[in-house]
């Protein structure tokens, strides 16, 4: 499949759920971002090995931005190379224990990094010239000893600037994975295979996913009601 073409297909899939089209609210860009979150992801970008004194950190697009009953909701679609040891040190943060997508994340992370090393080892995706200057030079391809791979590196620090964001409020946020179970099927099955898989299931998913837009303390979140 082409690449792109999954998030293409979820988008129809929740448009067809009762959700519409949206304009994406702005990206996390640092320089640039507000307390508490800049201090959140500068202390990532530390914990992941970053190199230099004032990095230019420029996530690039929102998957899908979504409206449903209770306002905007943008949705994240994670595939295998999201899920890495360094992916599990971002969501380690103490602002990301109380985000909906976590715990499964964590768990996807420990037990499906080979799935990120079979598809995401080798080119850009280990190593590019942006992530090497930000976080140094790479291992071989497919050697996560010693420094690994930069462009993981960035991929995990900009998956947690989106967390960050959700996090202190400032976007509703909510994350699907490949790897989620939707009744049997897997949401990779869904939209690689065309598997049946039951509506409900999905709304359900969107639901306990979802972040809040009002937080008491950093990590609360709040959920979104679908169309039923």
């Amino acid at each position: 499949m082409v690449r792109g073409d999954r998030q293409d297909r979820l988008g129809r899939l929740l448009r067809g759920l009762g959700m519409d089209t949206a304009v994406a609210p702005p990206l996390p860009r640092s320089p640039g971002l507000d307390q508490p979150v800049a201090g959140w992801v500068r202390e990532l970008y530390t914990q992941l090995g970053g190199v230099l004194q004032t990095p230019l950190l420029k996530p690039v697009g929102w998957d899908l931005s979504l409206r449903g009953s209770s306002g905007r909701l943008v949705v994240e679609l994670d595939e295998e190379q999201h899920f890495t040891r360094y992916r599990l040190t971002t969501l380690a943060a103490p602002w990301a224990e109380g985000l909906p997508w976590t715990d499964d994340y964590r768990r996807f992370c420990l037990t499906r990094e080979d799935a990120a090393l079979l598809t995401h080892s080798s080119g850009g995706f280990w190593e590019s010239i942006g992530s090497a200057t930000q976080f140094g030079a790479a291992a071989p391809h497919g050697d996560l000893s010693g420094p690994g791979s930069p462009s993981w590196k960035q991929r995990a620090l900009y998956d947690a600037m989106r967390d960050a964001v959700a996090a202190s409020g400032g976007v509703r946020l909510a994350r699907l994975s490949v790897h989620d179970d939707l009744g049997g099927v897997t949401l990779n099955d869904v939209l690689e295979d065309a598997a049946e898989f039951d509506d409900d299931a999905l709304r359900d998913l969107l639901d306990r996913r979802t972040s809040g837009t009002r937080v008491a303390a950093p990590g609360a979140v709040l959920a979104e009601t679908l169309p039923r």
